[in-house]
Formats: C-alpha cells, structure tokens, sequence
C-alpha cells in the first residue's frame, strides 16, 4: 500500500535514513539527518560557514516586491540567532518550508498560515511534505502498524488519520537535536489599533505585494461573491487586465441533492456573474466535470494526499492547458481579519468557551471515546504539543489562534496540495506581519468587518456596491434602509397601552418583537450633538418600562452615559436592564452622553438601547 512508486509533487522528506530514493535528490543536513527534495520541488539553498538554509518552494519580502528569493535567504543567514531569524521571516509571504541550520541545531517551519504542508513522527523524527511518505518510511523501514485516530476528522487540530503522524502547526517550528517544537507566533503583545491604523500599516505592504505580483506570469484568481474574494480582487485591481478570473461550479444534479447548498451556489453565482459583467473581467464560469471514485487519477490522489476536497477540480487543471504552470491567487487566509466565532466566546476567552468555539470542527462529540470530556482531553494535548497556553499568547485571543492554526493552518492548507501537479497558490496577506495587522482591530470592528471595508474602498470602492453572500446590492439595500429611516422618523413608537416613545433625536429607532431598539443613526457619534427622545405616559395610571443596554466591554466604562432625567448610568450598567416608572400624565427625557467624540462605527451598535 505504501510504495514511493507513486509520484508526489513538490515533496520532501526529513528523516535519519540514509538511502537513494527515485525521483528524490538527497543532501545532508546534520551527521544525523538528511533531506530529500522530489526533483520537480524548486529550492533555494545558501551557505555561510557553520549556518546553512533550505527555503523550499517561493516567498517574497512584504516591505519590497523587487528583492529576489536569493536575496531573501542569503539575508536570513546573516541573521544573529534563532530569534532575529524568525523576526525576518514575519515579513515573507509566498508558499514554502523553511531548514535553518544556525551551526549549532536545525529548525524546520512552514510558511505564515502553513499553504505548504508539513508533518511529523515524533517517534522517529520523520518530518515530511505528505503524511504518504511518513507512513511509508514507518511501515516499510520501522515496521511500525499503523492505528486510527478515534478524533480524527479532516482539518481538526493537528491530527491526521493516524495517531503516529501529526501536522506540524504553521505557528510551530520544529528543532531536530531534540525533536522540540516551540512557538514562534505570536511574539509581541497584541496592540489594538483603530480600523484607519491597521489600514495604514497595511497598505505599504500591499503595495509591495502588487509589485511582486505584477512580475509573475500566467496569473489566475478563483473568483467567489464573498467577502474575502472581494478583498482580493480590489487588491488586485491594477492587475486585472493580466489576471484569468474563474469560478467553478457544481452541476445540478450535485446542487438538487441539497437545497439549502443550492441557495447559497445560486447566490454566489448571481454576484460573480454581475461583478464579471460590469467591471470587464476575463472570466469564465465551468462545471466541474464528475470524477468517479474507481478512476485512476482520483485513486493516485486518494493514496497519496490528505485532502478529498476536489480531485475533479485538479483533474480539470489538468485537461486545460492555460492553467498549467499559473499562479493561483485564492483568498481564504482573508477571513483571518474577520471574527470566525460567536462574540460571546470571544469575550470569555477561557478553556470552556474555547472548546465550545472549537465544536463547529470536531467530531460530533456522542461519537468520541468519553463523549466531551474526551474532547477537553483531545484539546489540551494538542495545546500541549503545540505549546499554547492562555499564558503565551501575548493578550491575542485563543480562538483567533485556533482559527489561523487549525482552520487555516491544517484544514485549508492539506487543500493545496490537490493541485500542486499543475501549479502553484499564492494569498496576498499570508504574513505574519500581515497578520498582526488583520487582527489588531476590536471584535465589534471585525465582526462588522469594517477593514474589510476600508480596504476594498481604498482599492476598489465600487466592489462595495455588490451584495456579500445576497443578491441585494448597495443600492438596493440603501433604498431599503432609507424608508426604514423615514419610517422611523415619521413614527412614534407605542411601548404599551398608554405608553409611548415621542420621536428621537438624531437617533434610528424600531420595532421587533414588541421591542423597541434605538441606536445613534450616524458616525461619529458627537459629544456637541443631542442624542434623546421621550417617553410619554398618556393614562391615568402610573406605568413602568423596561431599559437595557447590549455594550458589555469594560474597557469601554465611562465612554457613553445614559442620562434618564436627572439621573445618570454607564452604559455597561445598564445591560441587566432597569425598570422605570413614568407617572401618570407625565413624560421623562433619556439621552445618550458620549464623553468623546466616537469616530469607530461599532459605537453605532454599542450606544444600542432596548426598551420593553
């Protein structure tokens, strides 16, 4: 079963063995260890006396798009120790595993969110492209029986199908003296940083990025309707003329086999074929031809990849010439600058939540040995051997580095290498220097996705227009908002019987489930403006309403007041709600005090205010 006569591609393997292997060429790498890099792989290799370093694969200099691979590598080897080496390699982006051997031990790592894929066998210190050629070298050479991961499931953790192999985490490297793994990111405290200060620390490197981009040939870009694509695509908009834009779909039969995925196809197909049509992209729509499971090229891939997320898709790389060879610009780190969870896990930020954030990836947990506690097990081991703990993050939260090291770092990244046959996948923001930035903004910023937003307005504000994951676009959906706002102002809101909210100042207001909710109606929100309105009581009888707010972060105390007459309460200490009594035939003012002036759109949100 496990026969290096199946040709992998950009493969490499580390390991003590000491042998000749087809269509490998071997070096040493210590006088324990080599490496062997499939002849198809391009490498970089430089030395300087004691220190010596493998890039395997292409990377590029986010602070300047002109300076070759060469020179890339030869100024990591003038770096002083491990430390400074991984504070260079925050700035790369590109697609690749990095061997450096400071004179004295050998750190493996992968690229910034791992698109190259590595694994290991602690056991005997195999390190590898593919987990096809770990199990090989353990079955073939150590006698070793391989058993079944009972948590195993695609993308989950660092785990593959076996308990002997692991993924190695794009967050980790990996020293072969003592076979250590240690954490080389996060490496500084996080900062938060408005919308407009991450931008600016962006921008520079997408600058460069264009600049590298512009110089490679035979560019494609998988083309989606969400947001993430979008990103992209108004990074990329100086390019556009020399870029193939695609979009693949599935056949009917596929589709109507469930319908709420129909929608969804349906939706995406309706935005890309407007964004293609009115913004002149060479683009192209294909079906995705059926690939049969007993067909030989999907058994070559079934055998010697990790992923089945589309062999048929490779298989049409293949059979069309213009995608040989081509860069393929995808977009999935992107979703990094968003929120991936609910924010009441973020706010939490402790094992419990995070386990509870991490469900949507795992096993269902009824079927696991010792049901959730199994699965708390299953976690903290992966924490670790990946050495994470809630003391080492540097003020990051948790689930963002879950969602980068096993969203990205494991279950997209076996992806890629489905294609690795035909060419090669590049993402504009795969640096960790990049990342830092993606993340700096507050959680109420990143669920709007507001950099999101800034970005494509720098770059290409018209892709704002079009619908994210809806076929209503800008236009539409402004006209909408506008006769809510009118409705709004031209309405009085009945709280109860004889009880009623006179119209508002400079604030939205709604009905929905007999509530009434009230925000401040644009941004910024401004300490020289009036934010009120009043409640009025028409009857003869004294009645009570209820007030609560939803803003339940506390570094934000003291930022907005609610004044109700002549008393006065943080926003935060109202989120429980108080009951106020309005006497008979009288009336009570509330207001909304912002101590400063808000220039955030989140404040939009968090001056919220419930009444019922």
């Amino acid at each position: 079963m496990y026969d290096f006569s199946d040709k992998l591609h950009k493969a490499f393997f580390i390991t003590e063995l000491d042998s000749n292997y087809n269509n490998f060429t071997k070096n040493n790498l210590n006088d324990k260890k080599n490496i062997y890099i499939s002849k198809d792989y391009l490498f970089t290799r430089k030395q300087i006396a004691e220190k010596e370093i493998y890039l395997l694969g292409y990377c590029m200099d986010i602070r300047n798009g002109d300076k070759s691979v060469d020179d890339i590598v030869e100024k990591l080897l003038l770096s002083n120790d491990v430390k400074d080496f991984y504070d260079e390699v925050e700035y790369l982006n590109g697609r690749f595993t990095l061997i450096f051997n400071d004179g004295s031990d050998v750190y493996v790592s992968s690229d910034a969110s791992s698109l190259k894929p590595v694994f290991y066998n602690e056991q005997y210190e195999i390190i590898a492209s593919h987990v096809y050629l770990i199990k090989d070298i353990l079955v073939n050479n150590y006698g070793v029986k391989l058993t079944k991961n009972k948590f195993f499931r695609k993308g989950f953790l660092d785990y593959t199908y076996h308990n002997e192999i692991f993924k190695l985490n794009p967050s980790n490297d990996v020293s072969l003296n003592n076979f250590k793994i240690s954490r080389i990111f996060p490496r500084r405290n996080k900062v938060e940083k408005t919308v407009d200060e991450s931008f600016n620390i962006l921008e520079p490197y997408f600058n460069e990025v264009n600049k590298w981009l512009y110089n490679q040939p035979n560019k494609i870009f998988s083309l989606t309707g969400g947001a993430d694509s979008k990103l992209s695509l108004a990074l990329v908009k100086n390019l556009k003329k020399d870029i193939k834009f695609f979009t693949y779909l599935r056949s009917e039969d596929d589709l109507n086999k469930n319908p709420a995925s129909k929608s969804i196809y349906k939706t995406d197909e309706f935005i890309v074929n407007s964004m293609a049509d009115n913004l002149d992209l060479k683009h192209e729509f294909f079906e995705i031809p059926s690939l049969n499971k007993n067909h030989e090229y999907y058994e070559w891939m079934d055998r010697t990849l990790s992923s089945n997320h589309s062999y048929a898709l490779s298989k049409y790389f293949i059979d069309n010439q213009q995608y040989h060879d081509a860069l393929h610009i995808k977009s999935t780190v992107q979703t990094l600058a968003k929120s991936t969870f609910r924010k009441e896990l973020y706010m939490k930020n402790n094992f419990k939540s995070m386990v509870d954030g991490l469900l949507r990836w795992s096993p269902i947990v009824d079927t696991l040995p010792d049901k959730r506690k199994g699965l708390d097990k299953a976690v903290a081991e992966y924490m670790n051997r990946t050495e994470l703990d809630f003391d080492n993050i540097y003020d990051y939260n948790m689930l963002d580095l879950h969602a980068l090291e096993i969203r990205l770092g494991n279950f997209q990244s076996i992806i890629t290498q489905e294609t690795d046959n035909v060419l090669e996948v590049f993402n504009i923001v795969n640096s960790r220097k990049i990342f830092e930035a993606l993340l700096s903004p507050n959680i109420d910023e990143r669920q709007n996705m507001s950099l999101h937003t800034a970005i494509i307005n720098k770059y290409w504000p018209v892709l704002n227009f079009f619908g994210v994951n809806t076929n209503e676009d800008a236009y539409q959906r402004s006209s909408r908002l506008e006769q809510e706002l009118v409705k709004s102002k031209d309405n009085n809101f009945v709280i109860k019987k004889g009880l009623e909210l006179l119209k508002p100042n400079l604030l939205s207001a709604y009905t929905d489930s007999n509530i009434v909710i009230l925000k401040p109606r644009n941004s910024p929100i401004d300490p020289a403006n009036e934010y009120r309105f009043e409640v009025i009581n028409n009857s003869s009888n004294d009645l009570t309403f209820n007030l609560s707010t939803i803003y339940n972060n506390r570094k934000g105390s003291g930022t907005v007041i609610v004044k109700i007459d002549n008393a006065e309460y943080d926003v935060l200490d109202l989120n429980s709600g108080i009951d106020i009594q309005v006497s008979s035939k009288s009336r009570i003012c509330i207001k909304l005090d912002p101590a400063k002036q808000l220039k955030s759109k989140s404040w939009l949100k968090a001056a919220t205010l419930i009444i019922k």
